[in-house]
């Protein structure tokens, strides 16, 4: 269980932390700001 809650966490940085890079270096938005609040609300 506890690995399974680690992967989860580990993909949703990445996800992230891809699209920071895409919003601060003008590639545009990968995701809304409702996306992106998303998962700290849950």
């Amino acid at each position: 269980m506890q690995d399974n809650k680690q992967e989860e966490i580990r993909q949703l940085v990445e996800k992230l932390n891809t699209a920071s890079d895409a919003y601060y270096n003008g590639k545009g938005e990968m995701m809304s700001d409702h996306e992106w609040d998303a998962p700290s609300t849950g």
